[in-house]
This record gives structure tokens, C-alpha cells and sequence, in this order.
């Protein structure tokens, strides 16, 4: 994976989905998940896609990944 400032794109699984790992402070990190979390009205698209998120750290940085399911 090669980041570019805080965002990194991988070369995996590309068949599958595609999008973004960001390589975050704890700080920033619980900052994202709140911002995805929040409570806003929402509109749905005929061709939506679902997303995923899921996280992981060495210790130092959180790494978020957000992602679509083709």
C-alpha cells in the first residue's frame, strides 16, 4: 500500500470493491467514526452499493478503511 499524505490505495481484491485506507491519529480515527455514525437523513439510490468500514492499528496509527462492494 502506498499513502499519499494520510490516504493510501491498495492493489488487492480490486474484483471485489474498491476504496480508501487512511492512516489516522487515535484522535482523528474516533473523530472519522463519528462522522460516519452520525445521524442524518439519508437518500437511497437505485444503484447503491454497500459500504464497509473496518479498522486495525500497529500501536501508533489507526488504519480505517472505507469501502464499496461491487
Amino acid at each position: 500500500m502506498k499513502f499519499e499524505g494520510n490516504a493510501g490505495d491498495g492493489t488487492t481484491h480490486l474484483n471485489e470493491g474498491s476504496g480508501n485506507v487512511y492512516k489516522l491519529t487515535l484522535q482523528e480515527a474516533k473523530d472519522r467514526l463519528a462522522w460516519l455514525q452520525r445521524d442524518v437523513p439519508v437518500q437511497k439510490s437505485p444503484n447503491a452499493k454497500p459500504f464497509g468500514v473496518a479498522s486495525a492499528t500497529d500501536g501508533e496509527f489507526v488504519y480505517l478503511a472505507e469501502y464499496f462492494f461491487n
